[in-house]
């Protein structure tokens, strides 16, 4: 009888919780990374953040941020992901965008990546001390919490490091 009871309870529970969970695939995302030359650009950060918007689209809420770096051809690959997030009355943030980022060069932010579609994504080098400096103070990362940005604030340190910003 009790097993009954446990069998209600549970289907109680995912009826009322299950309306308020959204989920969404993502992916995948591709493509190369070059130097205003055309030179492939090895060991770029490529970072993906995933958001849901609320009330037509004056909130967005974070939900994950996947990492990765491009190889020797300047070649990067964003396996497919699956969101699964417990918010009602929220709805996954149409709008996708990815940043790449190497130290010593201009930080790229992209909005309206399409999965599934090669992209070749061009950022150029910064010549002056002063361009990388005014780089780092333009790279934001919105609402993606410190512990998911590992890699990405590693580069941004290694960055500060090469132009004598920190020991």
């Amino acid at each position: 009888m009790k097993w009954i009871g446990g069998i209600i309870l549970v289907w109680f529970v995912s009826a009322a919780v299950g309306p308020c969970t959204i989920t969404h695939k993502f992916g995948p995302y591709f493509g190369k990374v070059v130097d205003e030359t055309g030179q492939p650009i090895e060991g770029a950060l490529v970072l993906k953040a995933f958001y849901t918007i609320r009330l037509g689209g004056l909130t967005h809420n974070f939900v994950e941020a996947l990492e990765t770096v491009t190889d020797r051809n300047g070649e990067f690959h964003l396996a497919p992901y699956r969101a699964w997030v417990f918010r009602f009355p929220d709805q996954w943030d149409p709008i996708e965008s990815i940043s790449i980022f190497k130290p010593g060069y201009r930080v790229y932010s992209m909005r309206y990546i399409r999965s599934n579609e090669y992209l070749t994504i061009e950022i150029p080098r910064l010549r002056t001390r002063e361009d990388q400096i005014k780089n780092l103070r333009e790279m934001i990362y919105p609402n993606i919490p410190r512990e998911k940005l590992k890699n990405f604030l590693e580069f941004e340190k290694k960055a500060r490091r090469e132009i004598g910003l920190t020991q």
